[in-house]
């Protein structure tokens, strides 16, 4: 029962995270400068591209070591125009499902371990702490031994 809830919690969470994301689009970047650092395999660099409603936005986008000045790249930003990473795809959305409900009886039984582990300690401090009293009550009977 834990790995069906916690998949489906996660596959909503996950399909809900992907809905607000279907306004997001790819918009062309000018990109602004070179690349500054050859050799490197990716660095970000000052480019500029037309949101949404119209407006000119300028940010740091990822490019490859050799892009020039003036080429352009594909960014995707979302419903105001700023930049954003990848939208979740739907194979993503599945895939944390199913890591939730693989995890969650993992994590659960960790948890109930500890549980255990706790009350293990807990009741043989009781039971310590039982047998001392116990014997402070026989040991002088016991040492009156004649």
């Amino acid at each position: 029962m834990v790995a069906v809830a916690a998949g489906d919690l996660a596959y909503n969470a996950a399909s809900r995270t992907a809905s607000a994301q279907r306004s997001w689009h790819q918009a062309r970047a000018v990109l602004l400068a070179s690349a500054s650092v050859p050799g490197q395999f990716g660095t970000t660099v000052r480019a500029q591209w037309v949101g949404p409603a119209g407006e000119r936005r300028t940010g740091l986008v990822p490019v490859l070591a050799d892009a020039k000045a003036g080429s352009t790249v594909m960014v995707w930003v979302d419903g105001s125009g700023q930049l954003t990473g990848l939208p979740l795809q739907r194979f993503q959305v599945q895939a944390q499902a199913v890591v939730a409900a693989l995890l969650a009886p993992v994590m659960l039984g960790l948890l109930l371990g500890v549980v255990g582990l706790l009350a293990h300690g807990e009741l043989g401090r009781r039971r310590m702490a039982a047998w001392d009293a116990d014997w402070q009550a026989t040991e002088p009977q016991w040492t009156r031994r004649h």
